[in-house]
Parts: structure tokens; sequence; C-alpha cells
């Protein structure tokens, strides 16, 4: 026997796919004992604010509504009783699946009482692809794997695993109105297992197991770097919440280096800026066939002024006032343009910013670490986040300024 700081159990008994033993959670999803470092990809508390700018992304439609409260850490999805009432939060980022590797989804929340025609999700997934948990209309909770828009749905009554219902190995009955710890791994590799339960007192309580491999002839979800989502919608019926609390999204025995580096420049092209004004260097987005499972993450910019002037420079993240111009591919999943039309005023999210000397052919040169910050990808609606290079000329005359941006591209 050992102990793994969530409950006693036996290692003799090793079959890490065996889904009804409580064993099989010491075990990640590869079949490894747990005892690598996890490395967090996301990281979600709601306990100081709801950041839309860069964490979170929203949508609600008819009389859905978003309600954060700092003194309960937690966000309140709701909907009235009209039909096609929605509410959902979503991560701007993706967590990033590295093959070989188990990734651990980490959620808590409150589902709440079942209403009527409302239906609530909590989990890893877009609209297209994703793994979750959910409340039907009929109050039924389920484990739900979405491949392409397509949802196979597994009822709690058909969970190969302890099914929580009181007469599983754990004795322990799910209550939809209690928070709940959910946990989900994945063993992508395109045709590998998942497998869903709950943390209570502690213990990792193992539910359902979906295996694929030897089975399927395709893939079983065609995107594993997927966004953090919690969502309540309804047909009509009792108005209804859903709360969400914290979320973490964990590479098992920590990630690898493994995206492309990239530099989008303007190159020889000068950009000029007048006197006490604002001027965009470079904007860089991630192309649209990208934009659901990739992150960029900037490491590096560089700004040159072609004389003596001081200068101020931001890097900035969806600038409102600079409107679509003309993208070039860097040949991967990124598109950059040197060219978008409008004149930045200073608005929008200001990530890192520096000041540059009257030095003649000297650049600024910034290193700086956004791994655990930020990771530049889109939102809800799908639109792409833009991330920009601006410089504001601190003299009176025009000036000729160049810049460049380092970034990964996680995919």
């Amino acid at each position: 026997m050992n102990t793994l700081g969530m409950g006693t159990f036996d290692l003799t008994n090793n079959n890490a796919g065996d889904a009804g033993s409580l064993v099989a959670t010491s075990f990640d999803a590869f079949g490894r004992q747990r005892v690598s470092s996890p490395s967090t990809t996301l990281d979600l508390k709601l306990n100081n604010d709801f950041n839309t700018d860069v964490t979170w992304s929203t949508s609600t439609s008819g009389g859905g509504a978003i309600a954060h409260t700092q003194a309960t850490a937690s966000v309140a999805l709701t909907v009235g009783a009209t039909a096609s009432d929605r509410a959902v939060i979503q991560s701007r980022s993706k967590g990033i699946y590295y093959p070989g590797k188990s990734l651990q989804i980490m959620m808590t929340f409150v589902l709440g009482s079942n209403s009527s025609g409302v239906t609530k999700r909590c989990g890893y997934f877009d609209d297209l692809n994703g793994l979750f948990i959910q409340q039907g209309e009929d109050g039924v909770i389920s484990f739900v794997i979405r491949n392409q828009s397509v949802d196979t749905v597994v009822p709690q009554s058909s969970w190969n695993g302890d099914t929580m219902d009181g007469n599983g190995m754990s004795g322990i009955t799910l209550n939809p109105e209690a928070a709940q710890i959910l946990f989900i791994d994945v063993e992508w590799l395109g045709v590998g297992s998942v497998r869903f339960g709950f943390v209570v007192d502690g213990k990792f309580i193992l539910c359902h197991s979906q295996h694929h491999a030897n089975s399927v002839t395709g893939v079983y979800m065609g995107n594993p770097n997927l966004p953090i989502r919690y969502e309540i919608s309804t047909t009509g019926g009792d108005p209804s919440s859903l709360k969400a609390i914290c979320s973490t999204v964990i590479a098992e025995g920590g990630p690898d280096s493994v995206g492309r580096t990239i530099a989008p420049s303007r190159g020889i092209t000068e950009k000029a800026v007048a006197g006490n004004s604002w001027g965009e260097l470079l904007s860089v987005r991630i192309r649209d066939a990208y934009k659901n499972s990739a992150n960029l993450v900037p490491f590096n910019i560089s700004v040159l002024n072609s004389s003596t002037t001081d200068y101020y420079w931001e890097l900035v993240l969806n600038d409102p006032d600079m409107s679509s111009g003309t993208y070039v591919s860097t040949g991967t999943l990124t598109e950059f343009s040197i060219n978008r039309t409008g004149t930045p005023t200073g608005s929008g999210f200001i990530l890192a910013s520096g000041y540059g000397a009257s030095v003649v052919g000297s650049p600024s040169q910034i290193y700086f670490d956004f791994k655990s910050v930020l990771k530049v990808a889109c939102g809800i609606s799908g639109v792409a986040d833009i991330l920009s290079l601006r410089v504001r000329n601190m003299t009176i005359g025009s000036d000729d300024f160049y810049g460049a941006v380092t970034l990964q591209e996680e995919i």
C-alpha cells in the first residue's frame, strides 16, 4: 500500500485503464505513476478580477448575463425564461497538448438545480472540439466528447467507472447543487484515451474512461489545443444559473518549447511618425485557419529610430483605433501587417512599454517572458487578437522608425 496524498491505494493493481478502480488515478493518461512535476499552461482564477481584455472572452444573447463577484471568487452565468437566452465565458488562450505527455484539466463550478429546457456545460472545449460535463435540458448529467461539432454524449447511467449515484465504489452521490471539482486527463495522440472524474474529500474518483485506440479509424477529436469554457443556454423554461469558480490546464511532466519562432518586422521600410504623435510599426495575429488551435507568445521587441529623437514604445493588445490593413503570411500560422490604417491614440491594453534614448543607430532591444502571463489567441467570436508595436515620437519634428517583434507559435 502507498499513500499519495489523495487517499490510500493498492498500487499492486496498476492497471491505469481500469475505470472502476481508484488506483487508476495515481497514474497519468499514459500509465506513468504521478511523480512528475506538473507544469501549468493555463491558470484561471476569479478571486481578484474578471479580465476580458487579456484573459477571458464573453458572449451573451437574449436575457443571458454574466456577473463577477470578487468576494465569492466566481462568475455567475444566468439565463431567463426566454428561448435563446445564453451566456458563455471562455479563456482567450488555449491549453497546449504535448504529444506523449498527459494533459490534465481541473475545474470547479456549481451546476445548480435542473431547470427544464436549460443546458449547462463546463470543460475544455469550443464550438468545434472538446471535452466537457453537461447538465442537459432533462437534468441528465453526462460527459461529452466533441469532434468537429459532433457530440458523443455519455449519460451518468452509462459511465463505466464510478457512476456516483451511491452505488459505485466510492458510495458517493453526485450533487449538482454543490460545488464540484471536475478532472479530465487526456492521452490525445489523435486516438488515445480520455478519463473523466471528480475530486471529493481529497480522493480522485474515476467515473468514465473513453478508449479509442484499436477501435476508431480516425481522430476522436480534431484539435487538442483548446480553451477553458463555461456556458449556459435555454430553449425556454425557468430562469437558471451556473457558477464558474476556478480552472487550470496542466502538462504532466512539464512542457517543452516546441513551438516555432518567428520574427516579423518592417524590414527596411521606415515608418514616418510626426512630432508628438503615435505611429504603429507592426501588427501580428494568428491566421484564420489556425486561430482555434494556437497561441502566440511574444518574447522580444526591437525599435530603431533613424535620428536622435527620444521616443516611447508600447506593445499593445487590440488597439481599437486601428483598422485592418494588408496582412502578409510569415509562411507559418502567423500573419503580420506594416500598413494598417488609422491613427493610434494610446488606447488598447498595454502589455509592455519603455523608452528609447537619442542615440543614432542604437535600437531598443527588449526581452521578456510572457509564457505564463500572455498568450495571444482569439475570443469566442473567432476574431483573432491583434498584437501591435507602436511608438510615440517625443519631439517636434517628424522622424523615421523601424520595428520588429519575435514570437513563439504554440501549436
